[in-house]
């Protein structure tokens, strides 16, 4: 295989931790085999999904993933308010394996491709030592225009780049804004595999396997419980809700949890899962009547609320997002009532939604019919050309 099409990918996180990124790195990835690139993957052992592991190399058709044995006890979220720490304990690592790897397999790599901020300094630092070209990849939008001291050491390390892949028009605005040039950067959606895996199922079915109520009004959130993802909100939300016949199950973990398990023990209508994995996740769309706080961003919608669209879930999206303390408005291109809600973040007036909802079966079923479509047409593996 000639060394054009073997890239060395770089990345703290990479499955079995669970999120949206790793998800997205194994579509990514598996794709990219198919097209027949050889990937290998510098990554860490799973960092912030507890009680996971798995093997130092693992090799998946044309990709070959290295994990690292890395200082875990929940560290990446312990150092989110201190980012030059953070950005210390997720740098040495990649760089120096990613180092060893092109040590010892001269000539078989012609491109690095760094996701993230950490892994784009590794990116840029094996890149010259080694003459290779550089990509990077970054999944969210950081506002450095508004942080000029940042915003000047990102320059220097994109500007050497061949090419930077957004996920967001606002974070190649952003880019642009601290000098990045327009042609270095390109603009991606996501997708998901709305063919073979996230496509509807039976819901007394789905019920049944995951012991969820069957008669009652399922609300479903997925995701991190941390402030920026609505859960003081969706604890709100569940207090607010008159309705009995209406359930919330809340799927993930993180440093709300407390706040979540003693709102549980008040409320026995709100159940919680943590440690579900990404291929199990579709039973718990399918066994949903509406996705709650599915993730948004400025102008592009995150991976949870594509997964849930494809199963047929209508969603009820926030009408804005907040990121390093910033507040900012969704700018999506949003169906309203067609596939679900955009609705601002106030609980009482969601829990009402949710009352009213849950007693009209005829709009219910209008937006799902609706959600399946509309993810075919926006969310499909189209987007991987």
């Amino acid at each position: 295989m000639s060394s054009n099409n073997q890239i060395l990918m770089l990345t703290p996180f990479f499955s079995p931790n669970l999120g949206g990124v790793e998800t997205h790195l194994d579509d990514l990835t598996g794709y990219l085999s198919k097209e027949q690139f050889n990937v290998n993957v510098i990554t860490y052992q799973p960092l912030t999904t507890k009680g996971v592991s798995a093997p130092f190399h693992e090799s998946r058709d044309n990709v070959h993933i290295y994990r690292l044995p890395w200082l875990k006890f929940n560290l990446f979220y312990k150092l989110e308010s201190k980012p030059l720490l953070q950005f210390l304990y997720l740098f040495p690592g990649m760089f120096f394996l990613g180092f060893f790897y092109l040590i010892f397999n001269p000539g078989k790599t012609a491109n690095i491709h760094g996701h993230g901020l950490a892994a784009a300094v590794a990116t840029l630092l094996l890149s010259a030592i080694f003459r290779k070209k550089g990509f990077v990849s970054l999944h969210t939008i950081y506002k450095f225009s508004e942080r000029p001291a940042l915003a000047a050491i990102v320059k220097r390390i994109l500007l050497p780049m061949e090419r930077i892949l957004v996920l967001a028009k606002g974070c190649k605005e952003d880019l642009i804004k601290i000098g990045i040039p327009d042609e270095k950067i390109s603009t991606y959606t996501c997708w998901v595999d709305n063919k073979n895996a996230f496509l509807p199922r039976d819901k007394n079915e789905c019920r049944k396997m995951l012991g969820l109520p069957p008669d009652m009004f399922i609300v479903l959130f997925v995701g991190r419980l941390s402030p920026e993802k609505g859960v003081s909100v969706v604890l709100d939300i569940v207090k607010h809700t008159t309705d009995r016949g209406v359930a919330f199950v809340l799927v993930g973990d993180g440093p709300m949890r407390p706040e979540v398990d003693e709102t549980a023990l008040k409320h026995d209508n709100l159940i919680t899962v943590k440690g579900v994995s990404n291929d199990k996740l579709m039973f718990y769309y399918n066994a949903s009547d509406i996705l709650l706080f599915g993730s948004v961003d400025e102008d592009y919608y995150g991976r949870v609320t594509m997964e849930a669209l494809s199963c047929g879930l209508p969603v009820i999206l926030p009408d804005s997002t907040s990121y390093f303390g910033k507040k900012k408005k969704a700018s999506i291109d949003f169906p309203q009532e067609e596939i679900g809600y955009l609705v601002r973040p106030q609980a009482d007036l969601i829990a009402l939604l949710l009352d009213n909802l849950s007693n009209d079966n005829e709009q219910l079923n209008r937006m799902k019919d609706r959600a399946r479509s509309y993810a075919l047409e926006n969310f499909s593996d189209k987007n991987a050309g």
